[in-house]
Parts: C-alpha cells; structure tokens; sequence
C-alpha cells in the first residue's frame, strides 16, 4: 500500500511533466484521462488500492506544481493567480471554522467533498503562470475531449440498455485499509447504475455536462469550428444525464444551455427555457421515480 502511494503519484509525475515540455495542456490532458478512468482500471487491476485512485492523482498534481515552482520561480512567485489561491484558501479555512464554532460544522466533511477542487486550481495557477505554452494543436485536443465524452455518452446508453455492461462497471464493495466497505452501488444491486466509466452517478452526469456544455459554448460562440453533430452529442447527453437520474446535473445542464443562448439569442433562450422549465418539473414529478428504480428494477429481475 505504502509503495503504491509513492510509486503512482511518481509516475504520473514524470509522465506530466514529459508531456508539459511539448505544451502543458497535454500533461493537463493526461490527468483529466487518468480522473475518468483510473478508478475503475485500479478496481479491476487492483481492487485493494483503487479507493486512493483520486489521491494518487492529487498527489501527481502536487509535485508536479512544487516542480513548477522550482523550475519556474520568478513567474510562479511574481504572478497575482498564487497569492490569490492562498488568500481564498485561508478565507475558506476561516469560514469553515466559524461554522464549525457556532454551528458545530463538520469542516473536514466538507474539505473532503471538495477538496479536488483545490488540487485542480493548482493546474490553473500553473498554466497561467509558466513558459511551456506553445503553438499547441488545440483543435487536437478538443477532439480528443469529445471522443473521450462521446465513450462515455454511449457506455451510459449501453449501461441503461443492458444490465450485464451496467454490472461490469458496479462496484458495490471495495477494500480499504483491509477492511471491506459497501459503496452506494450497494444500495442499487438489482439496478442498472448509468455511471460510465466513473463508478457514480453524480460524477459521471457532471462530467457529461461539463465537458458537452464546453463544447456547445466554443461550437456555439463559434470560436472553434466543430461540426454541427456536436448538437446530436448535446441530445444524446440530455438523455444520460435524465437516464443517470440525479437533479442537480440536469438542472445544471438546462440553466447552462439557457445562459449559452441568452447571450445572443434572448428570444430563443426565453422559449427553450420555458420549456425546460416545465419538462424538467415532469420529470422530478413522473419520470424520475419510473428511471432508477421501477423500470431499471425491472431490468434486473
């Protein structure tokens, strides 16, 4: 276990910073793969050290911005982006002390929830402050982004349809530390679970709407030319994110088309909204309590 924890954050490492000499977008590329794929390679591979997936890879972020400090030090240092982060994680600590004085606030379960959030500003402060930003094929890598989002689109199709491929991708215990944990997936046993390849509802709906919002902004505002099947990869992602049945990325994905329409085609966004408005009412009333659990339990008789 000791070994694994020193050995993949090591490795990642120096694969990031081989990829950063040619632009450091690749290596930012590279640790956005390892976070949608990793967890589940490690649990079919190596089960008993796949919980620590997500801090093998926040590690590999560290060393690779303590590296960046050393190698770069004059534009970490004289920047505004590092002392910006250090002044918004203090206030942050702050805040989440107060809470825990006046209203017995858990602070590490709510560092603990979003604490990747902090080792991924980590890769933004470096990438505005250093020198390896080169003419980089940026239309290469939002192609390689919408291969990988159109995989995980069709694997949650594939998930909803049929029960066997929805299995092979639910873990419903782990090992940690020797002792075996039961996960959420648990709870679901007889369900077809539409996780892609990030083993969570949740986080396979907000990557799917990250990622296709992205690319509905750059096709929409027209500052890459993509083809216009980027609105198919748009509709087929609606449905996952309905299918997955979690709330809030969907209510995320209708205000971010909204607000992607309103600033240029207010009359537009006005019509779809009302529309989404009302679509996304029927289903929180009738759609979703038939998507999880009758219609997927029915599957898994």
């Amino acid at each position: 276990m000791i070994t694994a924890y020193i050995l993949f954050p090591v490795l990642f490492f120096f694969i990031s910073v081989k990829l950063s000499k040619k632009d450091f977008l690749f290596a930012v590329l590279f640790l956005f793969v390892l976070s949608i794929t990793l967890n589940i390679i490690l649990f079919k591979l190596i089960p008993s050290i796949a919980f620590a997936s997500g801090t093998f890879i926040n590690v590999s972020i560290i060393y690779l911005f303590i590296y960046y400090l050393f190698t770069n030090t004059k534009e970490m240092l004289g920047g505004k982006y590092l002392y910006i982060y250090i002044g918004s994680i203090l206030i942050l600590f702050s805040y989440l002390y107060l809470l825990s004085i006046f209203w017995g606030y858990e602070v590490w379960d709510y560092l603990n929830f979003v604490r990747n959030y902090f080792f991924n500003i980590l890769l933004l402060i470096i990438f505005f402050s250093t020198r390896d930003k080169r003419a980089v094929n940026t239309n290469l890598l939002l192609k390689i982004i919408i291969i990988l989002t159109l995989i995980e689109v069709f694997l949650g199709l594939a998930q909803y349809l049929n029960r066997s491929i929805a299995d092979y991708f639910k873990i419903t215990s782990y090992y940690r530390f020797g002792e075996v944990v039961e996960r959420l997936d648990f709870v679901f046993r007889n369900q077809k679970l539409v996780t892609g390849t990030l083993l969570s509802m949740g986080n396979y709906s907000y990557f799917v709407v990250d990622t296709v919002l992205l690319l509905f902004a750059l096709k929409y505002f027209k500052i890459f030319n993509f083809s216009k099947n980027i609105y198919y990869l748009l509709f087929l992602s609606l449905i996952v994110v309905v299918f997955a049945g979690i709330k809030a990325p969907l209510f995320a994905f209708i205000v971010g088309v909204f607000l992607i329409l309103w600033y240029k085609e207010k009359k537009y966004a006005i019509i779809i909204g009302i529309a989404f408005y009302f679509l996304f009412f029927f289903y929180l009333s009738v759609v979703q309590p038939l998507l999880q659990y009758s219609i997927s339990a029915k599957g898994g008789k």
